[in-house]
């Protein structure tokens, strides 16, 4: 034999069962149905806009999108990611302040990187939104999700 039985098991693993294990971890969940989610978000803002560019003001449209992403991005979380089954008007005040306080964060990185360090916007928004989504996922999951509503 070139490997070891072991070895030879976990190549003989289907595929299904491969994506069914790496579905089973919330972390991985957590990337996927938010990489969706900012697609999602950015169609339904891009629908809005197309539809209602010269009856709404931008303020408007984005206004409404964030709202109408708001609610299918907790409705993803909780069904996908965290699997709750607690009751919706205990989580989503919960996740609606999570947002916003990680919104928030984003921004307090973007004023340290790009305004006192010095990066571009670019990078400087790359940055915080990769720290920014770390720290959402421990929000979320000790804050938003608890399982205690």
């Amino acid at each position: 034999m070139w490997c070891s039985p072991t070895v030879q098991e976990k190549l003989k693993i289907p595929l299904k069962a491969k994506l069914a294990r790496l579905w089973g971890s919330k972390e991985v969940r957590f990337l996927v149905v938010g990489a969706v989610n900012t697609a999602l978000s950015l169609v339904i803002f891009t629908f809005l806009a197309w539809m209602f560019q010269n009856s709404w003001s931008s303020y408007l449209i984005v206004t409404v999108a964030a709202i109408i992403s708001l609610l299918t991005n907790y409705s993803t979380q909780r069904y996908f990611v965290w699997r709750s089954n607690s009751k919706v008007w205990g989580e989503l005040p919960r996740y609606a302040i999570s947002s916003g306080f990680i919104y928030l964060l984003n921004l307090a990185l973007i004023w340290i990187f790009h305004d006192r360090v010095g990066l571009k916007l670019i990078p400087a928004q790359y940055l915080s939104v990769l720290l920014a989504t770390v720290a959402s996922y421990f929000i979320l999951k000790y804050f938003a999700f608890t399982r205690k509503a």
